[in-house]
This record gives structure tokens, C-alpha cells and sequence, in this order.
């Protein structure tokens, strides 16, 4: 609002000046920071009787238009009364380098709304001299602005440059901004001592990226792409001193690229150079916990420059890291029950994740394994994070045993997935115990298959309805045995082989639906060894219970969960003992 008299009005009426953009009609935000100047052009007539009414009405009988600028980072004005002139820095000081081209410490920023029409006016800003800040008369040409001239209402980034100063002393001079009326002096000295400092850049340094670390992520075998940095330093032509040191237990290897020793003289007077670093690829016995290993192996060492300009000294630091980001769990790759119960497993990782995804195709998990998408852990490498998911109960009409729902592990950093696999079984996991003995492909001797009993005792039964020798006496075969033994007159067996869908029509031990069957006394001994490390819930009772394997007419080969096994202990088939079946499943 502004008032006034119009004419030969002796009461004062009132204006309303609107600050609009450049297309005239959009009212424009008034802003923190910004300098505007209200030029009244043409009064038509009188204002309104009130600032109140003025306020709440167009603009009438004014014409004005409105100047703005940004006084962000241009703190230095001069104003008189009608125009201003703005600069961002008021002084400088440089090394005795010369300096060419703009630089950050170099740059000056210029502004004003100064316009004029005269003829030998000048609209904007200019350098109007500049000259030694001793005398404040004589001209010097050793510093410059460029450019040196701008036109009005248009902010200007301009630089400073300087020649190196080859005299014996210190000197300084004023360069004199000019607009209209308005002057800026903005002095700038130069020193006898040469430019210091050391810059770490990544690559060949053309990208001018500082970097403070080099991270070489590695895995067994493979060995990580090699990477390229830069040590740029002053004085150019100074020596450069290099000292490598080991961070933690593990050092970086060395003879790998990195620095090896001081530099002198500047590198040939060129103040720059490239470094390859290229290390090796971990062993697996480095990585293999079960060998000693680490596998959240991590070398690191740190390198100091350090160079002076012999008054001072800079130094600049850089860690290379070379590591195995891994992630690993306590995932029982024996399988977990399908009771309806909630499971557990332990992941360490030396990186944040988070669980991404869940992939459940057979509905293994209740609800698809939802609820744990979106947890979160990581750089827990001793204790790790507990990850909580639950099991659907077993539904005999549609088997789901061996079936795998995937946990996916993402860091956080770099979008790295991690997948660990959780398996279904409708039986506790004893060990490899099932199929033949025979070697793997690394020439290790072990039985084919992995071998689970069920979870619950069947009803205490007999080995069978009479005493007449079967001959079935296979001591680790539970599954031929109990082929054999398949009849109703040999209760134990019968009851295991009758658990599988469509029994009637297995012809053989390798049928596909073959899956249940009593263990023989080998392998009811393992189940014996291992079950004190099965959840409370599936423990077995303090009794005897039934292998498929026969002594002779006289009986056939328990084993106590009373008082420990007896491998000589056989009793009459005729007994009431409990039976737990097993069933195998391949890799």
C-alpha cells in the first residue's frame, strides 16, 4: 500500500501496487532473501479514502513496475537510494600460483538493477579499474575479472584470475565494481607461498569425484574388477610421502597395484598420479568357517599422503577394502515339521537387508509367508537376527513334504539379493540314513538319501501274528525289509508300508508312492542317537519300539528308549511295542 497526495489534494489517499511475474497476471511470492524495488511510473488520479479499502480493491491510477533479485550468498551492497549494486565476496586471498580458469575459491558474484537511457550512460556493471591497494592509484594488469562487464537485473557468476607471482613480496590490489553512481571495491592479494593441498579422485581423476575409500567386494575364486584413483597434490613439483598401514587383523594385499613408496619431485614435476589396484580373489579356506576361515572375511589398510609447501603440510587419507559381503543362516536344511508351530532361524550378514520377498508356490508357510516381508537386520555378523515364520499343519490330501518356500534378502546398499530356502517335511530329519551306501562324486562314502521319522507313535502293535522266520534280517535296509514284511501278518511293518497313498499299488521299493516304511535296526539306532535334539512336543515315550529287522523264528530286534540300545537284544515278535516310521528324501 502506498499513499500520497494527488494534485492539489490536501488529504492523503492510497495506491495498491501488485507484485506480479513476467506475464503481468500471476501474482508473484514475496521471498526471504530478496532484494525489490518499486518504481513508480505514471499517477492517473486519486487513491482510496483508507489503506483498509485499497487493500481490498484493484489496483487503480498507479502504474509501477517491480525489480527483484535473490540476495542469497550476495551479502556486500552499496545502495543510494534509488539503485544497489551486490557482490558475494568483498576479498581474496591466493597462493603465488597463477589461476586461469574458474576455480571454487575463486568466483565472484555480481548484481544490480542500475538502467539508463542516457547516451553516454552505462546500463549494469563493469569493472571500472583496477589498481594496487597500496597507492590506490596505480594500475595493475597481474589480476583480472572475467568477464568484466553485466547487464542489469541479471545475477552474474564471474571468476578471478591471477598470474603467479614471481616478485619478492606479498601484494594486493582493489578492483572497483562499478554501477551508475555506486562502487564496490573488492580487494584481492596474492602471496609468495605456493599452493598446498592433495586431492584423492576417483578413476583418472577427469571425473574430479573425491573418494576416501576404495571397496573391492570379492567372493571365493573370483576376483574382484580392478579400480583406478588419482592423488593430485601442490606443489606440483613437491615430493608426495606415502605410508600404508593395516586396519584390524587383516591387511589389504599388497603388490596388488596400490601404492608401493614415496614420490618425488612432484612425478615428474606434473603433481599427479594413477594408481590400478587389481587384488586377488579370496581362497575358499579363507571363507570356510569349517576350515578356519572367515566368511565375512574383510581386509583393510589405510593409506596417509601427506606433501608440503615447506611452510605447511596437507595429507589426505584413503582405506582400501576388500570383503566378502555374505549372508548366511542356521536354515535346517533337514526341513521343518508342518505342525501349524511357529519356526525360527538365525541369519548373520555383514551388510543391512531387508526381507524383499517371499516365494511360497505350495503354501507351505501360513500366509504365504507375508508378515516377515518388510523385517529388517544386518551388520550382525556374531549373534545375528532372528527371522520368525510359521509352518501350515500337515494335510494328509494334499502332501507337501519336500516342498520349498524362498526367503529373499536384499542389501540395503547395493540391491544384492540373498536367498535362503526353507523345505517342508511331515517328519522330523535324522540324518543321511536312507538308500544305499555308496560314494558321492567326491569319493566320500554315504548312504543315498536323507532319512525322517515321523512325529508321533503309532499305536503299540505287534512284529507280527506268529513266530515263522522271514528271513528278513537286513540290519540298514528298512525300506527292502519292510517291502517284504508288507502284509497284515506282520503288524509293525504293515502299519508303516499302509501310511502311503494308494499302497496297494507299490510293486517294488522304488515305486513312487513308496515313501513310509519301518526302519531297520540301524537306522531306528540313529533315530535313537539323534532324538534328544527334537522339540519337546515329538519326543518318544520311555519304551521299546520296533525295527524291521528279524533275529530268527525267535524274535526280531528292538530298541530301548528306556535305558539305551542293545545291539544283540532281540525279543518275541509276538510283543506289544511301540512304532515310529520313517521315510527318505533325496536331495
Amino acid at each position: 500500500m502506498i499513499g500520497g497526495l494527488y494534485g492539489d489534494d490536501t488529504n492523503e489517499t492510497y495506491y495498491r501496487v501488485d507484485f506480479f511475474e513476467s506475464d503481468g497476471k500471476t501474482l508473484r511470492d514475496i521471498l526471504r532473501n530478496y532484494q525489490y524495488v518499486v518504481n513508480i511510473t505514471d499517477v492517473k488520479g486519486r487513491g482510496h479514502e483508507s489503506v483498509d479499502v485499497a487493500y481490498k480493491s484493484k489496483s487503480v491510477n498507479m502504474v509501477a513496475e517491480t525489480l527483484y533479485w535473490n540476495e542469497a550468498g550476495l551479502g556486500n551492497n552499496v545502495f543510494d537510494g534509488q539503485n544497489i549494486l551486490s557482490v558475494s565476496q568483498d576479498s581474496y586471498f591466493f597462493s603465488r600460483d597463477a589461476k586461469t580458469s574458474k576455480e571454487e575459491d575463486n568466483v565472484l558474484n555480481i548484481m544490480t538493477d542500475y538502467k539508463t537511457t542516457a547516451t553516454a550512460g552505462k546500463s549494469g556493471w563493469y569493472v571500472e579499474k583496477i589498481v594496487d591497494a597500496t597507492d590506490g592509484t596505480t594500475k595493475v594488469g597481474w589480476v583480472d575479472l572475467s568477464p568484466d562487464q553485466g547487464v542489469a537485473d541479471n545475477p552474474a557468476e564471474v571468476f578471478l584470475t591471477v598470474e603467479e607471482n614471481k616478485t619478492t613480496t606479498e601484494r594486493s590490489a582493489i578492483i572497483w565494481i562499478a554501477a551508475g553512481r555506486l562502487r564496490y571495491p573488492v580487494k584481492v592479494t596474492q602471496s609468495l607461498t605456493p599452493a598446498l593441498g592433495i586431492q584423492l579422485l576417483d578413476g583418472d581423476g577427469s571425473s574430479k569425484m573425491p573418494i576416501t575409500e576404495l571397496v573391492f567386494a570379492s567372493a571365493a575364486g573370483t576376483a574382484p574388477a580392478s579400480q583406478n584413483f588419482t592423488v593430485n597434490w601442490q606443489p606440483k613439483a613437491a615430493d608426495l610421502t606415502v605410508t600404508n598401514a593395516a586396519v584390524g587383523a587383516a591387511a589389504f594385499p599388497s603388490g596388488v597395484g596400490e601404492p608401493g613408496g614415496n614420490v618425488t619431485g612432484g612425478n615428474g614435476g606434473t603433481g599427479t598420479i594413477t594408481y590400478t589396484v587389481a587384488p586377488a580373489a579370496f581362497t575358499d579356506a579363507e571363507l570356510d568357517e569349517k576350515q578356519g576361515g572367515n566368511p565375512f572375511l574383510e581386509k583393510v589398510s589405510k593409506l596417509d599422503f601427506t606433501t608440503t609447501n615447506g611452510v605447511s603440510y596437507a595429507s589426505a587419507s584413503l582405506f582400501l577394502r576388500q570383503i566378502n559381503y555374505n549372508l548366511l543362516s542356521d536354515v535346517n536344511n533337514g526341513g521343518y515339521l508342518l505342525d501349524g508351530q511357529q519356526k525360527t532361524l538365525n541369519v548373520r550378514a555383514n551388510f543391512g537387508w531387508t526381507i524383499t520377498a517371499v516365494s511360497d508356490p505350495d503354501d507351505i508357510l501360513q500366509n504365504n509367508g507375508r508378515g516377515i516381508i518388510g523385517q529388517t537386520g544386518g551388520n550382525n555378523t556374531t549373534t545375528g537376527n532372528t527371522v520368525s515364520f510359521d509352518m501350515m499343519a500337515e494335510d494328509s490330501s494334499v502332501p507337501k513334504s519336500g516342498k520349498i518356500a524362498t526367503i529373499t534378502f536384499t542389501n540395503t546398499s547395493d540391491g544384492s539379493t540373498y536367498d535362503v530356502k526353507i523345505t517342508a517335511v511331515d517328519a522330523l530329519y535324522v540324518g543321511r540314513f536312507g538308500g544305499k551306501l555308496a560314494p558321492d562324486a567326491n569319493g566320500v562314502w554315504q548312504f543315498e538319501r536323507k532319512l525322517y521319522v515321523q512325529s508321533t507313535d503309532e499305536t503299540a502293535i505287534a512284529w507280527s501274528t506268529n513266530q515263522t522266520a522271514t528271513n528278513v534280517t537286513d540290519p540298514v535296509d528298512g525300506k527292502g525289509n519292510t517291502y517284504k514284511l508288507r502284509s497284515t501278518t506282520y503288524r509293525a511293518a504293515n502299519a508303516c508300508f499302509s501310511k502311503n497313498d494308494n499302497a496297494n499299488t507299490i510293486t517294488g521299493v522304488e515305486s513312487d508312492n513308496f515313501k513310509w516304511y519301518l526302519p531297520a535296526q540301524k537306522q531306528l539306532l540313529a533315530v535313537y542317537v539323534i532324538h534328544p535334539s527334537f522339540d519337546s512336543n515329538y519326543q518318544f515315550t520311555s519304551s521299546y519300539y520296533w525295527s524291521s529287522t528279524e533275529q530268527s523264528t525267535a524274535g526280531a530286534y528292538p530298541i530301548s528308549f528306556i535305558s539305551g540300545p542293545r545291539p544283540s537284544y532281540y525279543v518275541n515278535k509276538g510283543q506289544g511295542y511301540r512304532v515310529r516310521c520313517v521315510r527318505e528324501i533325496s536331495d
